[in-house]
């Protein structure tokens, strides 16, 4: 049955699966106020896998390694990967030109669509950790990753926003937190394959729960009450309905094309930056005193002037970026005039406040 038909049937819910949910959620909340140097999600698997097996006690039932509620059996040990490689390239090699037509239309639709996934992950990780991604390189590296993976035999993947979630959360600091996951993701595959087969379900969708519930950005809902941001908020919830009722690509393929469209209906074109200066060659109306004069022409070279125009948005973030950055290394101040900027959207404030908390900036209206 559907997640809708089981909700609304509490005869098919298990006590112990809820049981073991909550505990999880719990120790998930409370764990960073009793220590950080075991991370959260770590402490709340634990505390699941515990309480399940504590149950497990009264109803022996639950130790059934083939039991619903956990992971089971994974199919495969780590004597079984490099045959399965070995077979993965017998089947390339075994390829002819109607495959080739199918996989290139699959890819194509995959690459896209994984490629949107993997950038919404990217900005959502620049906001929370105040950095700046290189897109290229990360769809540069992402689509090699899914070449090795297609011929050692996986499947493709993208950045993913609840993965990354739990590892910042659970204390990365740094790139390599990824490599580290994954190599661990590895040895335990190759070393603890039939340990992991005992994990129970309800304790890591506990986790993904807390996990999920920290990515709500519930400051959204204020959307609603002005009529100009309305249809940004009927975005939103179109993405949250189609994520909900077919997959979370599919959403982010029908976000970033809504989005788009709201966009080209306001976007006049053209660059967003109308003109640059410094403040030795542009004056405002004040009358100023001859000593004052002086010293603006002295050390006006020390400020630039932007006039920015059109619209500020995702799509335009990084072109005003790339503009400003250079004179962000060599420039005590800059001013952002706006007087001609029509509107800006959230991904372009996050950017303004990026640039804000590491430099020193005037924004002229």
């Amino acid at each position: 049955m559907t997640f809708w038909q089981a909700l609304a049937t509490p005869a098919t819910w298990h006590w112990e699966g809820i049981v073991v949910g909550i505990v999880t959620m719990a120790v998930m909340v409370a764990a960073p106020h009793i220590t950080r140097k075991i991370p959260a999600p770590v402490m709340a698997l634990f505390a699941g896998v515990f309480t399940f097996f504590g149950l497990g006690w009264r109803n022996s039932a639950l130790l059934n390694p083939r039991h619903p509620m956990l992971i089971g059996p994974l199919g495969a040990s780590a004597s079984s990967v490099l045959p399965a490689m070995i077979s993965r390239w017998t089947a390339i090699n075994q390829l002819s030109g109607d495959n080739y037509r199918l996989i290139a239309s699959a890819a194509l639709s995959l690459a896209v669509l994984l490629s949107i996934d993997t950038l919404k992950t990217c900005l959502v990780l620049d906001t929370l950790t105040r950095t700046r991604h290189n897109s290229n390189r990360e769809l540069a590296g992402q689509g090699f990753g899914n070449l090795a993976a297609a011929f050692a035999g996986g499947v493709p993947g993208a950045g993913a926003l609840g993965p990354t979630m739990i590892n910042l959360t659970a204390g990365a600091e740094t790139q390599r937190s990824g490599v580290f996951s994954g190599l661990m993701a590895l040895a335990i595959f190759v070393a603890l394959g039939p340990l992991v087969s005992w994990l129970p379900i309800p304790a890591l969708a506990g986790i993904l729960m807390v996990v999920g519930f920290r990515m709500c950005h519930f400051d959204t809902l204020q959307l609603v009450r002005s009529r100009s941001t309305l249809l940004d908020f009927l975005v939103i919830a179109t993405v949250i309905v189609v994520a909900l009722k077919v997959e979370l690509i599919a959403a982010s393929g029908v976000g970033v094309g809504l989005a788009i469209l709201l966009f080209v209906r306001e976007q006049i074109g053209g660059s967003v930056v109308r003109n640059k200066t410094y403040a030795n060659r542009m004056f405002s109306r004040s009358v100023r005193v001859p000593e004052e004069m002086a010293i603006l022409e002295k050390r006006g070279e020390s400020c630039a002037i932007f006039e920015l125009q059109g619209s500020l948005f995702f799509g335009t973030t990084d072109q005003l970026y790339s503009a400003v950055e250079p004179e962000l290394k060599t420039r005590d101040f800059l001013i952002l005039d706006m007087r001609r900027v029509k509107s800006v959207d959230f991904t372009a404030a996050h950017s303004l406040e990026q640039i804000g908390d590491a430099w020193r900036i005037t924004a002229a209206s």
